[in-house]
């Protein structure tokens, strides 16, 4: 731990509680590095595989903190997507409204392989397996619809109860 520091502090300014580190940035504002011999790499992450921490697939090496620009390794947190969306959500006071869903959904569905009739001939078919082949698509996105997963109708008032 005592190397990791030795490298992180001087290349940062610390900040109140946070390090913002000073070098190289993404585009998004992710700090960024280039560790001897390696190809450019997040800090976090490099942080977390020098510390020991697993990185699960699919993974990220973000921080509690909010600071895009922050590194302090007491800072440090290893999330799945979906709980970093969650974070960013709570951060930024962002919400996920139905009337959004909608529009996001209506926009991907202009290019779908379904449309809302097939959907329909879908929910009401007695085998997934059958109506997936009919249709060409996965065995598991037929049974999504017919859960009310995919395909979700957001015209129902009760839509935002459902997810």
């Amino acid at each position: 731990m005592s190397t990791l520091l030795d490298y992180l502090k001087p290349r940062v300014k610390e900040d109140a509680d946070c390090w913002v580190w000073q070098l190289g940035l993404t585009s998004n504002g992710t700090p960024t590095m280039h560790p001897t011999g390696h190809k450019q790499t997040s800090v976090r992450r490099w942080m977390a595989q020098q510390m020991g921490k697993a990185i699960p697939a699919n993974n990220v090496a973000t921080n509690t903190c909010g600071n895009p620009q922050c590194v302090a390794p007491d800072h440090l947190l290893i999330a799945s997507r979906s709980k970093l969306g969650k974070l960013t959500d709570a951060r930024t006071g962002f919400t996920r409204t139905p009337q959004r869903r909608k529009k996001i959904s209506d926009s991907k569905r202009a290019t779908a392989k379904l449309n809302p009739e097939a959907v329909r001939a879908i929910r009401a078919a007695k085998s997934s397996v059958k109506v997936a082949q009919e249709y060409g698509i996965a065995k598991a996105t037929a049974i999504r619809i017919r859960a009310y997963e995919s395909w979700r109708d957001y015209s129902s008032p009760f839509a935002a109860l459902m997810g």
